[in-house]
């Protein structure tokens, strides 16, 4: 997954091509597929084939479009986070190493992604949380909304995603590891330059029209 702001950057950068008319509804709808990880539903809900995966299809509305364009996003995206890390050929799973780096890319991007909404950045604070759509808890459900919109009240910090990962259930020495691997890139120019291209090259791609890869 990339990360909220990263999601709700991409959501507002298709806006105008999806003719998207009620903006926080399209906004809650791009960020809801990671409310997984609050409310303990399954990845496969949120992010599989009965889940909306392409934003362009006719007859979605506004909260179905954005959350087709968070899933747009982590399957332009996951391969190009792959290809930066020192084991790029294998498949991600649990939360192996390899999660680990690529999660600490999507930080690096995520911070600069918020830093890029400009005035934007205020739309956070108008999304509100939607009715329960798949048996989850609604409790769960609005305190995810809720501290996403706390975690971007300002520019986010290493310690805002680390503390946010810990109440996502992360286990806490993947937190730690990820938290360490982000301060070291934040070291790195090379590597905060290399990771702030995935998101460009994406946009780039998707604003000219191209159509998007097969989804797995």
């Amino acid at each position: 997954m990339a990360f909220e702001a990263t999601h709700i950057r991409f959501a507002l950068d298709l806006a105008e091509r999806l003719k998207i008319i009620d903006i926080p509804a399209y906004l809650s709808g791009s960020i809801y597929p990671d409310s997984r990880y609050a409310t303990g539903i399954s990845r496969g809900t949120t992010h599989g084939d009965g889940a909306p995966q392409d934003p362009f299809v006719k007859g979605l509305d506004d909260f179905h479009k954005g959350w087709a364009t968070h899933l747009l996003y982590d399957e332009l995206g996951i391969e190009k986070y792959k290809n930066l890390s020192p084991t790029p050929n294998i498949k991600i799973e649990g939360f192996g190493d390899l999660w680990v780096f690529t999660t600490a890319e999507k930080l690096i991007e995520d911070m600069e992604c918020f830093k890029a909404l400009g005035k934007q950045r205020g739309l956070i604070q108008d999304i509100q949380p939607p009715e329960v759509l798949n048996n989850e808890n609604k409790e769960h459900l609005n305190k995810y909304y809720a501290d996403i919109k706390q975690l971007y009240t300002k520019s986010p910090t290493l310690s805002g995603y680390y503390n946010l990962m810990t109440k996502w259930h992360i286990p806490d020495q993947v937190a730690n590891a990820v938290y360490d691997l982000t301060e070291s890139f934040q070291k790195n120019p090379s590597m905060i330059e290399q990771i702030n291209d995935i998101y460009q090259e994406i946009v780039s791609a998707e604003l000219r029209g191209s159509p998007p890869p097969p989804l797995h």
